[in-house]
């Protein structure tokens, strides 16, 4: 309590407002520090969450594996760093040396020995699937998407750091279920707007529009 002032993640399994199919999603952890230390670029970062046992233990739970991105310095020592998980260095070219036509597996295999990644068993990748010809102009990241995507997945990164599938199915049963009652009302304080002149431009160059109403500009 001397040195953090705060954290915040932010992670998913979508990596914007529409749920896509067979996304990279990169957690993102923002860090608050006081201190005075020299802390180098790409440093890792393992915030931890203290859970009390019931026999009167501490078990220590780690929320992710996170390397430091960009930082700026605050007044009274307070330093804001914001960090990604390891997804991050995927943003990098692909340039595969396998022989093709080869397996999806053995290109996401080339991918993770590149990067330095672990995969746990929720990486299951079709062994029929094929790919006839390298992909090129592509990073890793999205060859990652792309073969999540075509065997319903989407990948992240676990608290420990493995990389894992997120696999999406019309079998899923919900965790929870949206109802109305479940969004908040908002009491509109300002009166309707009222338009009564349209136009419609379809020819920048020569100003060419239709109209219909009338009115000005701000109505």
């Amino acid at each position: 309590d001397q040195t953090i002032v705060d954290f915040q993640i932010e992670d998913g399994i979508v990596d914007s407002d529409e749920f896509t199919i067979g996304t990279v999603v990169i957690s993102r952890l923002t860090l608050r520090l006081r201190t005075f230390d020299e802390i180098p670029a790409n440093a890792k970062v393992v915030p931890y969450v203290a859970l009390k046992t019931t026999d009167g233990q501490t078990d220590w739970e780690p929320l992710g594996e996170f390397y430091i991105d960009n930082r700026e310095k605050l007044p009274n020592g307070v330093w804001v760093f914001e960090c990604y998980d390891k997804l991050v260095f995927a943003d990098v070219a692909y340039i595969s040396q396998l022989t093709y036509p080869t397996t999806m597996q053995a290109v996401w295999d080339e991918i993770c020995d590149r990067l330095g990644f672990t995969y746990d068993e929720s990486v299951q990748i079709d062994p029929t699937y094929t790919l006839n010809a390298g992909p090129a102009g592509y990073t890793c990241r999205q060859v990652m998407g792309f073969i999540a995507g075509v065997n319903g997945a989407s990948v992240y990164a676990g608290r420990d750091g493995v990389i894992r599938f997120k696999h999406f199915a019309a079998s899923d049963v919900p965790k929870h279920d949206v109802t109305a009652s479940d969004y908040i009302r908002v009491k509109q304080t300002n009166p309707p707007k009222t338009y009564t002149r349209i136009v419609a431009i379809y020819d920048e160059q020569d100003k060419l529009s239709y109209e219909a109403g009338e009115g000005d500009e701000n109505h």
